[in-house]
């Protein structure tokens, strides 16, 4: 296993604890514990599922203001860096909502791995969101200047759109970055410790 897998096998792992163990069949097979502390927002449960509501509804409204505003027709959509910041903000969509599901669909109290893709991930994915939506539509901007004495109305529409798609991200942004988790033990006790190798990532 070279250093790059080895990385990336640690990272998904991170906090379990495993073993070789052989199978009634007499095939040896790999025996992982998650024996870590799980991550939990400081926050009450109820507190925890309307966080979880909003953040779904958010980034949804979000996306799909983002994309009704790039089939809008109007000439600054078809200018090259417009164009440029969308495919940015498309190709970071893809990476982002891996987290934001994760985060939705995330339990209570998380392991590694999925605290540092609800949290970690999450929070530098949405920021990285908000600034492509928001240089977009700044983009929308500069063309209304240059044609600044034959604006159409689907250009301000345009420009509204990928400004208000960018200011949501940007308020599930601000609203992560104040989020406070706290580490939770974990009450798993392996049987046989000795035999178990942790993994730490």
């Amino acid at each position: 296993m070279n250093s790059w897998t080895a990385r990336n096998y640690n990272r998904y792992f991170d906090g379990f604890s495993e073993r070789d163990v052989v199978t009634a069949k007499g095939k040896v097979k790999t025996e992982r514990i998650y024996a870590g502390e799980y991550f939990r927002e400081k926050a009450s449960e109820e507190q925890w599922k309307r966080r979880k509501a909003l953040v779904g509804v958010g980034y949804c409204a979000s996306i799909l203001i983002f994309l009704v505003s790039g089939t809008i027709d109007c000439s600054a959509n078809s200018t090259w860096y417009v164009i440029l910041f969308s495919g940015i903000t498309l190709a970071v969509m893809i990476l982002a909502t891996m987290n934001v599901y994760t985060k939705v669909t995330a339990p209570r109290d998380m392991i590694a791995r999925v605290f540092r893709s609800a949290a970690e991930q999450y929070r530098k994915r949405i920021r990285l969101m908000a600034v492509c939506m928001l240089l977009t539509g700044f983009g929308v901007f500069v063309n209304l200047l240059i044609h600044l004495f034959s604006v159409q109305m689907n250009s301000l529409l345009c420009f509204m759109g990928y400004t208000v798609s960018g200011l949501i991200m940007y308020r599930l942004y601000t609203f992560e970055d104040n989020n406070m988790y706290q580490k939770i033990e974990n009450k798993v006790r392996l049987a046989e410790p000795n035999d178990y190798i942790q993994i730490t990532y």
